[in-house]
């Protein structure tokens, strides 16, 4: 039986939204499920007309976007990055802001073994950390309220490891206010349905990326090192809750339909994710058998042009046998 939404689709409801001539920045602020979300909002907008942007790597730095031609640069749509609040001053269109944001000890836990204990990353510039301990002596600025100074953008720079001040959070609340919308990670569902209404989207089907189901949860780690995030961080936990204060406000302006709206997408959704896996699977049982495959034409190929020996006729291989058992009888006689 076809699935259809029983809620209305029109956009009538008293809410901002994105404006045709405006071109949308995601501020993606690693490991809050934004690779997701990333990977929904890549369905909506043309490749030509959208930017990733990513600060050390060719072809998709800023200086690499600088060099589009200006005629290009004016149509972009879709910006996308792990970057600072800022980003609108390198474009020549209005554009509205959104992000994601997490609850601030799992984003911590979740980035060190992201980094630290993830084969297909490369040594991060702090050196390997082999503990959680030794990440928190490292003193990385993502883990000193990361997400407060992603938010803040330029700002941050004034504020040294574990010296942020209640002004920083100041300047990101006030960053965050202008945002279109806000999602939080624990929230990923609702955070999504509303980006779906504010930034008009159609599928916004989804199956979650980039999990570590391996990283041990909080109760399983060290009270000491819990408590030194949890001190490290107050300023993201006062901004995670002011985050999903907004989320809520977007969600009573959408309308007394939205908990309908959830539930039914929440239904169809895990449908969705269920065949996704299933494929997933099948794509990675293909792969190896053709990874067989391969590897039997290999061996073929550097024993067809060995000298292989006559094989023996079936007759043959009967008659040694008879022999040989015929000799074994007879030694046991003797």
């Amino acid at each position: 039986m076809p699935l259809s939404s029983p809620i209305a689709t029109e956009h009538t409801a008293a809410y901002e939204s994105l404006q045709p001539d405006e071109a949308l920045i995601f501020l993606h602020i690693m490991k809050t499920g934004g690779t997701s979300l990333f990977k929904v909002m890549l369905q909506q907008y043309s490749k030509d007309l959208t930017f990733h942007y990513v600060p050390m790597k060719k072809g998709k730095r800023l200086e690499d976007f600088q060099r589009w031609p200006q005629e290009k640069r004016d149509r972009l749509q879709f910006f996308h990055g792990h970057g600072c609040y800022g980003a609108h001053q390198w474009l020549t269109q209005p554009s509205r802001y959104i992000t994601m944001l997490r609850q601030p000890v799992k984003r911590v836990l979740s980035l060190y073994y992201f980094i630290h204990h993830n084969p297909k990353r490369d040594v991060p510039a702090e050196g390997p950390c082999p503990t959680l301990k030794s990440y928190l002596d490292a003193q990385v600025l993502a883990i000193d309220n990361g997400q407060t100074r992603a938010i803040a953008g330029k700002a941050a720079a004034d504020f040294a490891f574990g010296e942020c001040t209640s002004e920083l959070l100041d300047i990101a609340k006030q960053n965050l206010s202008h945002f279109l919308a806000v999602g939080t990670t624990e929230r990923f569902d609702e955070s999504l349905l509303v980006f779906k209404h504010v930034l008009k989207l159609n599928n916004v089907l989804y199956a979650r990326t980039n999990e570590n189901g391996r990283k041990p949860t909080i109760d399983e780690m060290a009270s000491e090192d819990i408590a030194r995030i949890k001190a490290l961080n107050q300023l993201d936990e006062a901004l995670y809750d002011y985050a999903n204060q907004l989320l809520d406000e977007r969600i009573s302006q959408i309308g007394e339909t939205f908990p309908i709206e959830l539930q039914f997408f929440q239904s169809v959704n895990r449908q969705y994710s269920d065949v996704k896996l299933e494929l997933k699977s099948t794509k990675k049982q293909l792969r190896d058998k053709h990874q067989r495959l391969l590897s039997i034409r290999q061996q073929y190929n550097q024993l067809k042009n060995q000298e292989i020996p006559e094989p023996f006729s079936i007759r043959e291989k009967v008659t040694n046998k008879v022999k040989g058992l015929g000799r074994r009888l007879i030694g046991r006689e003797s």
